[in-house]
């Protein structure tokens, strides 16, 4: 708890995007170390709304955060950032089933056949 109620102090002191990165990593350390979703959450989103992760491993962080949404039943959001990762490369996972099982989940099944879809025919484009 000690750690956890300095972080608005943290938080008010953030003047620049590196701030603003190190205050998401110790804001995401935080959270792991407690088993606190909600602040991995806030953490990792710092981090990444930065603009200081590394291009090679903007994928991981926008996957990691999706995971993150999802523990929290954020579909929406979870989507978004798994998309997110697909587009940053990320590749180490298949994001594009989940997406559209969120869909799914979230009761909106004309839209994960939509996304299934054009996942579908981009793979068929790239094969041709």
């Amino acid at each position: 708890e000690g750690v956890k109620a300095g972080i608005p102090a943290v938080v008010a002191a953030i003047s620049t995007p590196d701030d603003k990165m190190a205050a998401g990593s110790l804001i995401y350390t935080a959270g792991n170390a407690g088993n606190d979703v909600s602040l991995q959450r806030r953490g990792i989103n710092m981090m990444i709304e930065s603009g200081r992760v590394p291009a090679d491993k903007q994928g991981q962080y926008f996957y990691n955060s999706g995971q993150l949404a999802y523990q929290e039943d954020d579909l929406a959001t979870a989507r978004s950032r798994f998309q997110e990762a697909l587009d940053a490369g990320y590749s180490q996972a298949e994001l594009e089933t989940t997406i559209a099982a969120l869909y799914f989940q979230d009761d909106m099944i004309a839209e994960g056949l939509a996304y299934l879809k054009t996942v579908i025919d981009a793979a068929v484009a790239n094969t041709q």
